[in-house]
């Protein structure tokens, strides 16, 4: 089954969502096809079997073809899901959206991420982390100090 409007795949995921609900499609007749519960009796209008108490029996191909169509449907849910993770990771490389704190409530919004989350990193780590950077940077800090003493020309 191909799906290609956005309509295909809403009525696709109706149909998926009442076959998991136990919902399949049976023939009544050569020329009725109808979406049935096979748990529940008959109450079909135009059932050969009118006035009878029965239930339909999917076959086989019928079980089949409602796999296929959840199938599809799991499909469809999967390839949507790859396109906005996709949509997300774009968005980070390109700095659509930048992900760091922009603000000083951002800032603290994600401090107290962190320390819900138990990830926020202990003051020792911090500061061995600044003493790192410090010294792979060291050349660049004095540097930009020097430039910055420079009197202003003007």
């Amino acid at each position: 089954m191909s799906v290609d409007d956005s309509y295909s795949e809403w009525c696709l995921g109706r149909l998926a969502q009442r076959i998991r609900e136990g919902w399949l499609y049976v023939d009544i007749s050569t020329t009725n096809r109808y979406l049935i519960r096979p748990d529940r009796d008959c109450d079909i209008s135009s059932c050969p079997q009118l006035g009878t108490v029965h239930r339909h029996q999917p076959t086989l191909a019928d079980r089949e073809e409602a796999f296929d169509i959840v199938t599809d449907w799991l499909a469809l849910e999967f390839q949507h899901e790859g396109a906005q993770k996709d949509l997300r990771e774009l968005n980070t490389i390109y700095a659509l959206v930048d992900p760091r704190p922009s603000t000083p409530s951002d800032l603290c919004a994600e401090a107290q991420r962190l320390i819900c989350t138990s990830q926020m990193p202990s003051l020792d780590e911090l500061l061995k982390a600044i003493a790192k950077t410090r010294r792979k940077y060291r050349d660049q800090i004095i540097a930009a100090r020097k430039q910055g003493r420079k009197p202003a020309r003007g």
